[in-house]
């Protein structure tokens, strides 16, 4: 995962994000991930969440998979980006 979250930070590097403004962490044993992610969120008082979509369905047209529609009706007053 690591290579993917340099990846990632590089990315958003490149669009004048400044690098201390981009935090990752890998959330696991949480009784819910989207819970975890949502509530990470909102203690460290990010704005923005993203997140990936990886392999959740079968259908090309499915959009959010479980955890990211979790997540967004989870949060609120916050951004939430879904990327494939």
């Amino acid at each position: 995962m690591d290579v993917v979250f340099e990846k990632a930070v590089k990315k958003l590097r490149k669009t004048g994000i400044k690098e201390e403004n981009i935090h990752h962490k890998i959330i696991s044993n949480a009784d819910s991930r989207a819970g975890a992610i949502a509530e990470f969120a909102q203690k460290a008082d990010h704005n923005i969440i993203v997140l990936g979509r990886y392999g959740v369905s079968r259908v090309k047209d499915f959009f959010l998979g479980r955890v990211s529609k979790k997540v967004v009706y989870a949060t609120s007053e916050r951004t939430v980006c879904i990327v494939p």
